[in-house]
């Protein structure tokens, strides 16, 4: 009897796991789990013991408990060594995945100066015959810092839309070249304006364009009023848009001139205020719910500061108890600036949780000497966390209390911080 020889199965080299990797972006293709949040492994689709080979069509990304299987067998005493073992290989393992995800994010980070090569193309296309001037070169550069590629290409197309303008001939006219590209980062702004906010701008833009006066600053806050009337009584900002949309809208649309509408809508804001304030949704809490509101949001912010402890290290800082004294002081100046707004019924929208708020208030102070990939990576992680916690536990507009209940939170859940600063080492 000849005995038939066994199909040897080749390893692959690190190159061709990279390829595969990169290829399908570091996600498992069955379950969609991402590196570095799971060991990858390569699989491939036709199994070796079928004849398939090595090449990269046959090959794709699989996560470990995918491409293997889990296992829920208990291990027996002879097994653990052989445990030890692969968990060393596992962790060898993820050390070169993340050196691959990080060469791979580095080498997307190369396209962005050939992307925004393109959007100037893009631009100069919409604008011919004529071409960016550098300063304008420079301001759409800009844009790349603060927005999303997808966001900056939708405000071009609306400002080239809006303003672009031809004349008799069919020609380009400059002055409309020049408005359009100052445009654009308004647009923006806009854009990323709280729909309240996108919805007032809207408003102001009609009336602009229909009335032969109008004063944009008192306009304003005539519409500032009136949203703050609504929320005052205790609309929702679904409740309020729809408001907008159905009655000041078409108001703008309709009034005669600037006096007509004025009158109008400071009439309504005046009726609302008026309004029998006892049927509001939302009613004081008790004590005990108070205290619990108090104990839930002090345990999310005790996890954040572990959080922190932790990431303090990558930043080459070893003392956690200045850093963390650093953050309780951060949040404390900001629960000041709300219960100030509070207190002169201003507009909260401007402390809405994000990065230059948290620079302002000195959250951020131990993230420093960012000079490689994985800080770079955390100081994202820690911002997006500080975002999370602060919107979900610190403000106002999201939290669903009075004003009152709101400002007896805040100084029940600051002497709980201080409490927590004091027993730090």
């Amino acid at each position: 009897m000849v005995k038939t020889k066994k199909t040897k199965r080749e390893s692959l080299s690190k190159k061709v796991r990279f390829e595969v990797f990169k290829r399908d972006k570091f996600t498992c293709v069955y379950c969609g789990r991402k590196a570095p949040d799971v060991i990858l492994e390569v699989d491939h689709i036709e199994p070796v013991a079928k004849g398939g080979d090595n090449s990269i069509t046959n090959l794709v990304t699989s996560c470990i408990d995918c491409n293997r299987g889990k296992r829920d067998i208990p291990l027996s005493v002879n097994e653990t060594l052989e445990k030890q073992r692969m968990q060393l290989e596992l962790l060898q393992e993820k050390r070169e995945q993340l050196e691959m995800l990080f060469e791979w994010k580095k080498s997307l980070d190369e396209l962005d100066e050939y992307e925004s090569d393109l959007f100037i193309q893009y631009i100069e296309d919409k604008i011919q015959p004529y071409t960016l001037k550098k300063h304008f070169k420079t301001e759409i550069l800009k844009l790349f810092e603060k927005y999303k590629q997808d966001e900056i290409l939708d405000a071009i197309n609306i400002a080239a839309e809006k303003y672009l303008k031809y004349d008799y001939e069919d020609k380009l006219e400059q002055d409309s070249v020049e408005e359009f590209l100052s445009k654009i980062g308004g647009v923006l702004v806009n854009k990323n304006l709280p729909p309240i906010k996108q919805k007032l701008a809207y408003i102001k833009g009609i009336c602009r364009n229909r009335f032969g006066y109008w004063d944009n600053a008192k306009g304003s806050i005539i519409l500032n009023n009136y949203v703050k009337a609504l929320t005052d009584y205790g609309w929702s900002e679904d409740k309020i848009l729809e408001d907008l949309e159905k009655e000041v809208i078409p108001l703008a649309k309709e009034a005669k001139h600037w006096t007509e509408w004025r009158n109008t809508l400071e009439g309504w804001t005046d009726s609302i205020n008026s309004w029998d304030k006892n049927e509001l949704s939302i009613e004081n809490l008790s004590n005990e719910e108070l205290e619990a509101t108090v104990n839930g949001s002090y345990s999310e912010l005790c996890f954040y500061f572990e959080f922190i402890k932790h990431a303090v290290h990558i930043f080459d800082e070893a003392d956690e108890s200045s850093a963390i004294k650093q953050t309780i002081a951060a949040i404390s100046k900001y629960n000041e600036m709300e219960l100030e707004k509070l207190s002169n019924n201003e507009d909260l929208c401007e402390l809405k949780p994000e990065y230059l708020l948290f620079r302002k208030i000195g959250l951020f102070n131990f993230i420093k000497n960012i000079d490689n990939e994985l800080k770079y990576a955390f100081s994202d992680a820690i911002e997006a966390y500080s975002e999370k916690i602060f919107y979900n536990e610190l403000y106002y507009t999201n939290r669903n209390l009075t004003s009152d209940d709101f400002c007896s939170f805040l100084a029940t859940l600051n002497n709980k911080l201080y409490g927590y600063m004091n027993n730090l080492k």
